[in-house]
């Protein structure tokens, strides 16, 4: 028990600021695969990696999501893919933002209005800017990142509580195996 409660104590350090690394653009959140590739093994939870080819990226599922295949109106709404577990109904959203925002930077300024985001965080993900929030009131985190194509890629997790420990964990993990696919 004391070690998975240091171990949530060092994801929810990792995500919302508390184990900041200094790069020359200030304080910047990071994390990487290798990390949580070992945890994953040490928890004994099976995944697999998905690609998004559109976007060269890639990111690990656990096997306990199951894809949901995403209608023809919601890849016009801009859902890239999307998972659930039904246990807890938990899911994972991948989504393209269109707001007008063409950077991180722009994007974050808008995020910054809105009164319902809270914790936006630099992130550096396996070598991948990204900016990170949450919404409390939704109980969600997103991981967001910059496209070649001018797009904001948005990686959100649902739902994500601070009473639960599997719900920050495990999209913790995800978050930290978002990479470019070879």
């Amino acid at each position: 028990m004391k070690k998975r409660l240091a171990l949530v104590v060092a994801v929810i350090m990792a995500i919302f600021s508390l184990g900041m690394v200094s790069f020359a653009k200030g304080n910047v959140t990071e994390m990487s695969w290798s990390d949580g590739e070992k945890r994953v093994k040490e928890d004994g939870i099976k995944g697999k990696f998905v690609t998004l080819d559109d976007v060269a990226i890639k990111f690990w599922v656990p096997d306990d999501y199951k894809a949901v295949e995403i209608t023809d109106e919601e890849k016009e709404e801009g859902f890239v893919d999307y998972y659930e577990r039904k246990k807890d109904k938990a899911v994972i959203s991948v989504v393209y933002i269109d707001n007008g925002c063409k950077t991180l930077d722009e994007y974050k300024k808008e995020l910054k209005k809105m009164d319902d985001v809270s914790e936006i965080e630099d992130c550096i993900v396996n070598d991948l800017e990204a900016v990170g929030y949450r919404i409390k009131e939704q109980d969600s985190i997103s991981l967001s990142f910059s496209t070649d194509q001018g797009k904001i890629l948005e990686f959100t997790f649902a739902p994500v509580t601070d009473e639960d420990d599997d719900s920050i964990i495990i999209p913790a993990y995800i978050m930290s195996s978002i990479m470019e696919s070879e």
